[in-house]
């Protein structure tokens, strides 16, 4: 995603090495990398609760709700503030990425995201590294995510995801892992990490995301058709 600008503020984003430019404060123009935008952001003198920042999509692993060019509002928002099924951005490697949150887990005062672009993998990130969620997305047509059909779409695919991904790591992940397990003597570091870059492995969560699609790609197009035609 391509971060255009927040209220007076213009910011831009270099896809080829992740350096943020310019931004335009007091006249001055600068560069800043994900972590320097991260702390403008959350800094109270630019960034409050009311706040919103424009995005244009790039990229596909948001479709079919978001495709490539439409314009994003995000709402800056901490990370207790969001919920399963939210559309959310956040800062990955110096890019900006918004995906959908599927499952948080707080452990010993750490906060976890299991997140997936609806036509993408799994991932799992932690809270700082969140910036808000998506509140509207606009192409020929204008979605409000926080709209009583917004949030419906949202909580059904956060719960169809999660359900098909829980079948799928009792059925496949967990045999498979103990038998790693059994292989690397009970070593689970050692089986964690061969079962994570084996390819075998990688294709199998390949084949999840491509089965958790096709009805979500159903759902969306019908929800839009709907909701585009009561406009």
């Amino acid at each position: 995603m391509r971060l255009l600008h927040t209220k007076d503020i213009l910011i831009g984003i270099d896809d080829s090495n992740g350096v943020y430019y310019p931004i335009k404060k007091d006249t001055q123009e600068y560069g800043l990398t994900a972590a320097e935008l991260e702390n403008e952001l959350k800094n109270q003198q630019i960034v409050s609760s009311q706040t919103t920042i424009s995005l244009k999509a790039n990229g596909i692993s948001m479709n079919p709700l978001i495709n490539e060019g439409d314009l994003l509002e995000l709402a800056y928002c901490s990370v207790d503030q969001l919920k399963p099924g939210d559309v959310f951005s956040y800062i990955s490697n110096g890019e900006i990425i918004t995906h959908r949150i599927i499952l948080k887990i707080r452990k010993e005062k750490i906060t976890k995201i299991l997140e997936k672009g609806d036509n993408g993998m799994f991932s799992v990130i932690y809270a700082p590294q969140t910036l808000g969620k998506i509140v509207k997305i606009e192409n020929d047509h204008l979605l409000d995510l926080g709209s009583y059909t917004g949030i419906l779409l949202s909580r059904f695919i956060a719960v169809y995801t999660l359900m098909v991904f829980s079948i799928y790591y009792l059925i496949f992940y967990f045999p498979l892992f103990l038998l790693e397990l059994c292989r690397n003597k009970f070593n689970r570091r050692v089986a964690t990490h061969v079962f994570n870059t084996k390819n075998k492995y990688f294709k199998l969560k390949r084949i999840l995301a491509q089965s958790i699609y096709p009805l979500i790609f159903l759902v969306v197009n019908l929800t839009k058709s709907m909701h585009y035609a009561r406009k």
